[in-house]
């Protein structure tokens, strides 16, 4: 896949290779991306044409988005969790995006389905160019962050069109909805590089099984998932409990009446292996089905688990998860287990990786629901 990296901060030296890519910064206060060009001369009583470029603001009604994301300032609303993203029809040959982060996110633009194009995130409000010489027309515009709750939040503040530009209807949602509840695995780390490093520039949800299974599906997705979380145990004092009904961190502000799905994944267990957690797995997955059930009553549920060595020859954890959701389907038939294959190295997924699991968990889902495929 073509990255097309808009970096303003240096690219770090073990990078992927980028060597058709273009680079670009943040453009200034005084590069011309917000001011008034027009010509001072008189030309008689007609007025010149406004070559003003046409600033759309994070509130306007025909930008679409989707993810759990804090509108509670409507002019900058915040991108906490990965794959959070903004959906728009514009029109005109250019665009710009103004960007305020908070951390050291990278995120991926989409322009009318093509290859996504990435950007490097400075810190603060910027603005940054990714979009020149476009066809005349309307064009579709998607985007996404990359990158986890440890990289930071991220505002979208908004969009820079051509003089006398404006957006299209907008987009519509999506009639199926998925939400995943997961780890490094789901959340995308190193899916960029088999290194298997935790650097974010190879972060990246929308490579995800998550981000593969709901565009296969054509279906909107929520990725409540972070780096180093357990069911039972992480690798600090928080488990998913302290996430799952949250807006941002450990806030428990999700108003769950906003978006309700109608498939939820739970993909956790591979930092509980880690940790030395046995048996005492099995309620816990239990009870975390019984919770997902009181709050969405209609959704089918699909407990997961790999493809890193949670699911190697020899671990206990297939077997215990397969017991859990026995012990789940005895009162609830819209339950069901997805083991992924073991991916031979223990490492985390890369994207091709993630998206051959992406096809083991559309088969079940669709072997559930025969109405998807």
């Amino acid at each position: 896949m073509l990255w097309i990296l808009l970096s303003c901060t240096p690219q770090k030296k073990d990078a992927p290779s980028l060597s058709d890519s273009s680079h670009s910064g943040p453009l200034t206060e005084d590069s011309g991306e917000t001011g008034d060009s027009r010509d001072s001369g008189e030309t008689g009583d007609t007025a010149p044409p406004d070559t003003t470029p046409e600033f759309i603001a994070a509130d306007h009604t025909d930008l679409r988005y989707v993810g759990r994301i804090d509108t509670s300032d409507p002019l900058a609303p915040l991108f906490h969790w990965p794959g959070s993203a903004v959906e728009a029809v514009f029109e005109g040959s250019s665009l710009t995006l103004r960007l305020d982060d908070a951390g050291t996110n990278y995120v991926s633009v989409v322009i009318d389905g093509g290859e996504p194009r990435v950007i490097a995130c400075a810190p603060g409000e910027n603005t940054y160019v990714v979009a020149e010489g476009l066809s005349p027309g309307a064009h579709t515009l998607r985007v996404a962050k990359r990158t986890e709750i440890a990289e930071g939040d991220l505002s979208f503040v908004g969009l820079t069109l051509d003089p006398g530009a404006g957006l299209g209807p907008r987009p519509a949602e999506k009639a199926l909805k998925i939400e995943f509840y997961g780890d490094s695995i789901t959340s995308g780390l190193s899916v960029d590089c088999d290194c298997d490093s935790g650097d974010a520039v190879y972060k990246d949800n929308t490579r995800s099984y998550a981000a593969f299974t709901a565009r296969a599906l054509d279906a909107d997705y929520h990725s409540v998932s972070l780096s180093g979380i357990g069911l039972v145990r992480s690798w600090w004092s928080a488990t998913m409990y302290t996430y799952w009904d949250s807006l941002q961190n450990d806030d428990h502000a999700w108003d769950f009446a906003l978006w309700t799905p109608d498939i939820v994944v739970v993909n956790l267990g591979q930092n509980d292996y880690w940790l030395g957690v046995g048996k005492e797995m099995i309620p816990a997955w239990v009870k975390f089905g019984r919770t997902l059930r009181t709050t969405y009553p209609d959704a089918e549920l699909f407990f997961a688990l790999g493809s890193m060595d949670v699911v190697a020859p020899g671990s206990p954890f297939p077997a215990m998860l397969e017991e859990a959701v026995g012990t789940l389907q005895e009162e609830d038939e819209h339950v069901h287990a997805v083991i992924f294959e073991y991916n031979g190295s223990g490492r985390h997924p890369v994207a091709s990786e993630q998206e051959w699991m992406a096809e083991q968990l559309l088969d079940t889902i669709t072997l559930v629901m025969p109405e998807l495929r």
